[in-house]
C-alpha cells in the first residue's frame, strides 16, 4: 500500500499518517523543504522507492511545487524529474489524498502546536495553489467535516 498525503500546514496530514500507519502497519516518510545537499530525485523518488511497499508519504513533490512557488518563487527539480517521479507513483497504485480545512481551523491547529500562525491570506493562497495542482485522481478531504474514522473506512474499500 502506498498513500500520499498533501495539504496546507495544519490540515491533518501527520495526524492521519500516524493513524494509517498504525492501522495498516505502514512506515511514514515525512518530507519538508529539500535540504541543500539533496536533489529533488533523491527526496521524492529514491527515498520513496527504498520505503515501498507499505508507506504513507506525509508531504511530497506537490508541496515542493506549492511552497516553492509561494515562498521561494522557484521550484526545485526539472520537468523530467517531475515526470519520472509522478509516473513512478502512479505505477505503484498510489492513493492520493489532499487534506484541507477552513482557514480559521488551520490557524487554530497551527497555533495549538506552538508554531507561528501564517496570515489567513497566505493559508488561502497556498490552498488555491494546491487546488490548481491536484486533479480528479485525488481524494479531497475537508478534515473539519469528515472524522478520521470515516476516511479510514474509505481506504478499506
Amino acid at each position: 500500500m502506498f498513500i500520499y498525503l498533501e495539504g496546507v500546514d495544519g490540515s491533518g496530514k501527520s495526524t492521519l499518517a500516524k493513524q494509517l500507519a498504525a492501522q495498516h502497519d505502514l512506515r511514514i516518510l515525512h518530507r519538508g523543504p529539500i535540504p541543500a545537499n539533496r536533489t529533488f530525485r533523491q527526496e521524492y523518488l529514491d527515498d520513496v522507492k527504498k520505503q515501498l511497499p507499505g508507506l504513507v508519504l506525509d508531504r511530497g513533490p506537490i508541496s515542493e511545487r506549492v511552497y516553492g512557488l509561494f515562498y521561494r518563487k522557484e521550484v526545485i527539480g526539472g520537468l523530467e524529474d517531475w515526470a519520472e517521479v509522478l509516473r513512478y507513483y502512479e505505477s505503484q497504485q498510489v492513493i492520493k489524498i489532499y487534506l484541507h480545512a477552513p482557514t480559521p481551523v488551520l490557524a487554530y491547529r497551527i497555533g495549538e502546536r506552538g508554531e507561528e500562525v501564517p496570515y489567513a491570506e497566505d493559508l488561502e493562497a497556498l490552498h488555491e495553489l494546491y487546488m490548481r495542482t491536484i486533479d480528479d485522481t485525488w481524494i479531497v478531504w475537508d478534515t473539519s467535516l469528515l472524522p478520521p474514522q470515516e476516511i479510514r473506512e474509505l481506504l478499506k474499500g
